[in-house]
């Protein structure tokens, strides 16, 4: 037995190889490189931010760990470089039931990005809580678009829009 050769056209070659959009092969996924979480932040909120630089973590962080208060003492805050990285950060406020806010996804395409944020409750004791959630994920220069479900099994709507760095 023989091997048969079947010849394609080029044309037909290159249709199909070309069958994913050209614009498709620039997304990029953002994974959340580090996570943290918990019920007890002194940050207002709620409140979405996207923090780009030393000094605004710095800022937050503090707030978070309850700057101001009388008495208290601010860990430093974990370092982070901002060359690389951003944090999106998610206080709620004062929440009841308690939950977690959970990283669904995250794309770039080209210099903009898209994250999606989920808010799951707990299946704790329904108590008063403060829920934060500070995630590093790998850094752009354009616009940030943060999206939450409208509902437990909503379609995904944008919550907050950030804009693209200028130049300094």
């Amino acid at each position: 037995m023989g091997m048969t050769t079947y010849w394609i056209p080029i044309w037909m070659a290159m249709t199909i190889a070309n069958g994913v959009a050209i614009e498709d092969k620039k997304v990029t996924p953002l994974p959340a490189l580090d996570v943290m979480r918990g019920q007890n932040s002194f940050a207002t909120g709620p409140d979405i931010m996207v923090i780009r630089d030393a000094r605004g973590w710095a800022s937050l962080w503090s707030r978070h760990m309850g700057g101001g208060l009388p008495n208290t003492a601010i860990p430093t805050p974990p370092s982070f470089n901002f060359e690389d990285v951003m944090i999106v950060a998610i206080t709620g406020g004062e929440t009841y039931p308690t939950g977690d806010y959970v990283y669904e996804s995250g794309r770039a395409k080209g210099k903009d990005a898209l994250i999606r944020i989920r808010f799951v409750t707990s299946n704790q004791a329904a108590v008063l809580a403060r829920p934060y959630a500070f995630f590093a994920v790998p850094r752009v220069e354009g616009e940030v678009v943060i999206e939450t479900p409208t509902g437990p099994k909503g379609a995904w709507a944008e919550k907050k829009r950030f804009p693209k760095l200028g130049k300094n």
